[in-house]
């Protein structure tokens, strides 16, 4: 297994996530969490966490109902289509092509959140 590289805020929950995978799978997880990190981190949600955070959350829940790499990882770069550059990321993405068309279908139904402000989630 690579090293872990030096952790920052956030990255604990990160490294926490990374033990839950099977060893086999940690690698290709691996290089999807540094993608979101590295590109979606700068994006805030009116919460207050960042998308990367936000990404890590949902590919947690998704580790609950049952691991499936793909669905692991488009859980974790669902919201990339919120970067202002999203396309371009998309196509250097560590996801694969069908990956991708699972990632535009996902990232659609992100205003099915409900909570009890009904204001825009997206406040950058």
């Amino acid at each position: 297994m690579d090293e872990d590289p030096p952790y920052k805020k956030g990255d604990m929950d990160r490294k926490i996530f990374l033990e839950r995978i099977p060893s086999e799978k940690v690698p290709e997880i691996r290089e999807v969490l540094d993608f979101a990190f590295l590109h979606l981190s700068p994006l805030q949600r009116r919460t207050g966490e960042n998308y990367a955070e936000h990404g890590l959350l949902v590919a947690s829940t998704f580790c609950e109902l049952g691991f499936e790499t793909s669905m692991v990882k488009v859980a974790i770069l669902h919201d990339l289509f919120l970067h202002p550059q999203a396309e371009v990321l998309l196509d250097s993405s560590p996801l694969n092509e069908d990956e991708r068309v699972l990632a535009r279908q996902m990232h659609q139904l992100r205003r099915l959140f409900i909570d009890s402000r009904t204001q825009d989630l997206d406040k950058f």
